[in-house]
């Protein structure tokens, strides 16, 4: 392959020097963009320096993207582009991080102190299963008050096709033999109301 003499070209990024920070996936493909811009290089030059099939490179850096970038081709197009990465320490992120981590374990701690004295907690396996069982009752009661509270924005037609879908999906799940007991059960029960009897 031809060298290419780099003095007749505009100026690049020198080598080692960042061309740009990084830290989510829409970043990564506009820090390649501009870099083929500074190379002068046109999607299908990309396809071709990097054994993609032609077009691909097109759709994972165009405006669309209606690709993204694979285990193979990421490499492969990043060759291309004379680029690689270094993964560096964001401090300001780290510290975020570690303080949301931090939180995240004292409010387990908290939960599960109020749940259990202190002098179960500290009995090996049979106060972690008390633990266990106490932050499983929380997550449960979690769980049903966010259930509530959407079913209270929702319209009472809405509820209704909900709660309708949900029967269907029950009734599906049931044996033979169960759905012939809860019909045995449906018909006892309007008997009852009637105030007669029934035998099944």
């Amino acid at each position: 392959m031809p060298t290419v003499d780099l003095a007749t070209m505009s100026p690049l990024t020198p080598p080692g020097a960042a061309l740009a920070e990084v830290r989510e996936y829409s970043e990564l493909i506009e820090a390649m963009r501009a870099r083929a811009v500074e190379l002068q290089f046109s999607n299908d030059t990309i396809d071709e320096l990097s054994g993609v099939q032609r077009g691909y490179t097109g759709k994972c850096l165009g405006p669309a993207q209606v690709k993204r970038l694979g285990p193979v081709s990421f490499g492969a197009i990043l060759g291309a582009l004379g680029l690689k990465l270094r993964v560096e320490v964001d401090e300001p992120a780290t510290q975020k991080a570690l303080a949301r981590g931090l939180q995240s374990t004292k409010s387990r701690r908290v939960l599960a102190s109020a749940s259990a004295p202190p002098e179960i907690m500290q009995r090996g396996p049979l106060g972690r299963e008390v633990v266990r069982r106490a932050l499983q009752t929380h997550l449960k009661q979690f769980v049903h008050d966010g259930a509530r509270a959407r079913a209270d924005k929702l319209t009472p037609r809405r509820r209704s096709q909900i709660s309708r879908k949900a029967a269907r999906t029950r009734w599906a799940r049931l044996t033979p033999e169960a759905r012939r007991s809860v019909m045995a059960e449906v018909r006892r029960g309007r008997k009852k109301a009637r105030g007669g009897s029934c035998h099944v």
